[in-house]
């Protein structure tokens, strides 16, 4: 009886187990953030952009339902297309234009967490005046194979046919190009920030920031990263 009474003692139960490889769990992924921060912030965007990329998906898909076509770069681009052959390529992002297309639907049409460097990349049938087709681009940050280099490596569409290897595009930076190789659009650089003491704002979480003078908007914490100034309290005119 005895031994059988030191057995039991001597056990673990699962409840325990379970607790005991949580807490590793946790102190793994706490030291993986610890030892290399910017790689994880990369892993986070680019679920942001999976995310957002299909939820893009969605609202065009139903809005195809109830128009029958897909939006063009009026409904749903900050800048203008660039018609190449019949195929139109513009930017997606919410803080610099939101036409509210989907205004029922979403309350901010997304853009790509590293706006300013990075865009989504909105392709479409052009050559028809109810486009029949749409690709969306994202550039993700990690991805296998080194292919983080291309400017476009992920993307949805109506039509997988559509979607070309690597377009360029979604980098902001370089200007880009449209459907088919041409040159891409390129983006109104946005205007200066009002010079100090004049308040700038910012987005910290999700909400508009009055984030005051520039010392203050570039300390930690204040604003999202990558830093984005805006000249009003709605956060919809950027400046920098």
């Amino acid at each position: 009886m005895m031994k059988d009474n030191m057995k039991k003692q001597r056990g673990f139960t699962l409840v325990e187990i379970l607790i005991v490889v949580t807490i590793i769990a946790i102190l793994a992924v706490v030291a993986l953030i610890m030892f290399n921060p910017a790689r994880s912030r990369f892993r986070v965007w680019d679920i942001e952009r999976k995310r957002e990329l299909e939820q893009l998906r969605i609202l065009f898909d139903n809005y195809h339902i109830e128009h029958l076509s897909y939006p063009t770069d009026a409904q749903v681009c900050y800048d203008t297309a660039v018609n190449d052959a019949g195929v139109c390529s513009c930017h997606i992002c919410g803080l610099e234009r939101d036409p509210g297309t989907f205004a029922s639907l979403v309350q901010l049409l997304y853009c790509d967490p590293q706006h300013g460097e990075k865009d989504y990349l909105y392709k479409y049938d052009c050559a028809n005046p109810e486009p029949l087709w749409y690709v969306v681009y994202a550039q993700l940050s990690n991805t296998p194979g080194g292919s983080e280099a291309l400017s476009c490596n992920y993307a949805v569409s109506n039509d997988r046919t559509k979607i070309e290897a690597s377009p360029a595009g979604c980098t902001v930076t370089g200007g880009g190009g449209g459907g088919g190789g041409g040159g891409g659009p390129t983006p109104t650089p946005p205007p200066a920030c009002p010079a100090d003491p004049a308040p700038k704002f910012c987005i910290q979480g999700a909400i508009c920031n009055n984030c005051g003078d520039f010392a203050n908007c570039s300390s930690a914490g204040t604003c999202n990263s990558p830093l984005q100034l805006y000249s009003e309290g709605s956060c919809t005119n950027a400046c920098e």
